[in-house]
């Protein structure tokens, strides 16, 4: 028994500030730190649900939004993020159905000139 206690009393280093069996119990408590860690964790992990998945029912639409969605409707009430334009009478002999322009620049002010077309449904360009 002596020659264990001996043993663990030797210095790790020649200048002999730190024992054995300083670093044996720093080791063990170091051990048994991680070993509690890990099954609190564990315990954790079990209590804890995963949250259900939500799946939230579609906003509901206003009628006239979602006939005009869905290309029904009388042209007046459907809207669009630049609005119908007038009837595209001028280019009406390249489409079958009528089709409507509304300018998105004016004409000379802008070099380029933009407009959006828009079909009713069963409209179609020759």
């Amino acid at each position: 028994m002596e020659r264990i206690l001996a043993w663990l009393n030797h210095p790790l280093s020649s200048e002999g500030g730190i024992r054995l069996w300083m670093a044996l119990g720093a080791g063990l408590v170091l051990l048994a730190a991680i070993l509690i860690g890990a099954f609190l964790g564990r315990r954790a992990r079990r209590r804890h649900k995963p949250p259900e998945p939500v799946t939230r029912e579609p906003k509901k639409q206003p009628a006239l939004e979602l006939a005009n969605l869905q290309g029904m409707g009388m042209r007046a009430e459907q809207q669009d993020a630049f609005g119908v334009g007038a009837p595209n009478d001028a280019y009406a002999r390249y489409f079958t159905g009528q089709s409507y322009l509304k300018p998105l620049t004016v004409p000379g002010q802008c070099p380029v000139f933009l407009a959006n077309v828009t079909f009713e449904p069963g409209c179609r360009n020759n």
